[in-house]
């Protein structure tokens, strides 16, 4: 089955304003049910030739092992006119297995970076880095938490000036003038490097050929910003430090790691609120200092969870606001 019927189904519940989708068999029948919020659920029985392949295709289009369950695991589904955000449940039943869908209503909006949460230092010390001639910047969180949003801030910020810009990245949700767009093909990486580019934005670091390609751009003069999959900062500068290549090669290159959340905002009463986001991210801004760089060099052929708690004692020396901080302060100020 193509990944083109799974996204039809998709959309179709979207479309008809479904909050829930919930597909599983009863008695011989393949069956879609559609749940909203404050009206009854649809129910619609899928035709019979979809049945033996609906579920093993969509494990394969999500890469989830067959027979592997798995409870509100955050997924997105890509296609020509966007990109479907969900959250997926594989359970079993007595006919087989039962696949729950939440579906995130998640309209993309592009914020300026002044207006996506970030406190006024980290704001400076990420302005800072867009003037840089060559380096790498990581923008990183767990799936959902808004990375691909930040980096298109950042985007945005650049679009306008008169340097040489592309974006690689899986799904362009706006078109920046300016920016040249790409897919994080191997082919397309290695135009940008022979290309006289100056600077390429990613969302596909969690690919470790893709995240040797950005290390060398950085190393070949160019600016560099990427979004990776990660807990934290310091889970970000792990996987740098893991990744196949001198380590020197890498440290001299990455210059900054911003990890984020998101966080609901309270609702403002009055007509007198013109600020219409739902969501605002909280953030820490890693710089990688001298001292963050001799300790790695130095520690690195040991296990990171045995130098851990020095190597954030060593930031925290050098300036670094753990994102816990940017929670409380938020909170303090009634913003979340």
């Amino acid at each position: 089955m193509s990944q083109k019927i799974i996204t039809k189904i998709f959309n179709y519940a979207a479309g008809e304003g479904a909050d829930n989708l919930v597909i599983a068999r009863r008695a011989d029948q393949l069956v879609l049910d559609c749940y909203f919020s404050g009206r009854d659920k649809q129910s619609l029985i899928l035709p019979k030739k979809l049945d033996p392949e609906l579920f093993s295709s969509l494990r394969k289009i999500l890469a989830i092992a067959p027979g592997e369950l798995t409870v509100k695991k955050y997924c997105k589904l890509h296609h020509k006119s966007g990109c479907i955000n969900f959250y997926l449940t594989i359970l079993p039943e007595a006919n087989g297995e039962k696949i729950i869908i939440n579906l995130i209503d998640r309209p993309f909006t592009l914020w300026r970076l002044n207006r996506i949460g970030l406190q006024k230092p980290g704001l400076q010390e990420i302005r800072k880095s867009l003037k840089l001639k060559s380096g790498l910047v990581i923008i990183s969180s767990p799936e959902g938490e808004g990375k691909s949003a930040t980096l298109n801030s950042l985007l945005l910020e650049l679009g306008d000036s008169n340097k040489s810009i592309y974006s690689l990245q899986k799904q362009t949700a706006y078109e920046i003038p300016g920016v040249a767009s790409l897919l994080p093909t191997k082919t397309n990486w290695e135009k940008l490097l022979k290309l006289d580019s100056e600077i390429i934005f990613t969302d596909d670091l969690d690919e470790p050929d893709s995240l040797e390609y950005a290390i060398r751009a950085a190393n070949s003069g160019r600016l560099v910003f990427g979004t990776m999959t990660a807990a934290d900062s310091f889970e970000t500068l792990h996987n740098i430090v893991a990744a196949k290549l001198p380590l020197k090669l890498k440290l001299d290159n990455l210059k900054m790691i911003v990890n984020q959340r998101l966080a609901a905002m309270k609702r403002k009463s009055g007509k007198a609120s013109r600020d219409q986001r739902k969501e605002i991210g909280l953030f820490e801004v890693l710089q990688i200092t001298p001292t963050l760089k001799k300790l790695l060099i130095e520690k690195h052929e040991q296990k990171p969870e045995s130098y851990c708690e020095e190597l954030e004692k060593t930031a925290l020396k050098d300036g670094f606001c753990p994102l816990a901080h940017d929670r409380t302060k938020k909170t303090k100020e009634g913003l979340i």
